[in-house]
């Protein structure tokens, strides 16, 4: 039979209707550790706009430090993308595909984030991160 939380029709082998708190960590089907994912907005000013568990430098024009609360295992993979404007505005046909953020350096600790403009010099950008890895 199935089993529910939050429930009293559980579609599911195990249906959970609500947040699940862990103290040892959740580990995905097949992993062979424990994941742990950090996601954030960060302002062009180096401001955090939304998220936790990191802190944001501004290292200089285009140039930030997102430093992580809990260092992960290992470096975990990094993905970032450039913001248009502002976070909740649709740059329509004015965004301009050139305009761009990448990964500098990942450690286990931070990774260092560049934004550019559409000459491809440093520029400050609002963006988007998540960083995924072992705990």
């Amino acid at each position: 039979g199935n089993v529910g939380i939050g429930t009293y029709s559980p579609a599911e082998k195990l249906d959970v209707r609500g947040e699940i708190a862990s103290a040892g960590g959740l580990r995905p089907v097949g992993a062979p550790t424990g994941t742990r994912l950090i996601w954030g907005r960060v302002n062009s000013d180096g401001t955090v706009a939304a998220g936790a568990g990191f802190t944001v430098a501004r290292l200089g024009a285009g140039r930030y430090e997102i430093s992580f609360d809990t260092p992960f295992s290992l470096p975990p993979a990094v993905i970032i993308s450039n913001v248009w404007g502002a976070f909740n505005l649709e740059g329509g046909a004015s965004v301009d595909t050139r305009e761009n953020a990448l990964v500098d350096r990942i450690l286990t600790n931070a990774v260092i984030v560049d934004t550019g403009d559409t000459t491809g010099d440093l520029t400050d950008s609002n963006f988007c991160f998540m960083a995924i890895g072992p705990r």
